[in-house]
């Protein structure tokens, strides 16, 4: 829920949030490859961990801009 808002989009957010995961060495492991293999462009580092985390736990990712994240989906994000 990083940037800005709208009240309504908060909310959604709020409902489809299950709780936080810890960033764990195997999610970190997961995210330099996949920043490595994109090409270590600026900015890309936490798109990366975020996809990690979803890639490694098995879960679905939900974004409201779901274009940053198709990249991964050829190594395992499912994009929900």
């Amino acid at each position: 829920m990083c940037g800005p808002m709208e009240r309504a989009e908060k909310e959604l957010a709020l409902q489809v949030e299950d709780g936080h995961r810890d960033l764990t060495l195997e999610h970190a492991g997961i995210a330099v490859r996949l920043f490595n293999e994109s090409g270590r462009r600026r900015g890309l580092l936490p798109d990366c961990l975020i996809a990690a985390a979803a890639i490694h736990d098995g879960t679905g990712l939900a974004r409201a801009n779901l274009s940053d994240f198709r990249r991964f989906e050829t190594v395992g994000l499912k994009l929900t």
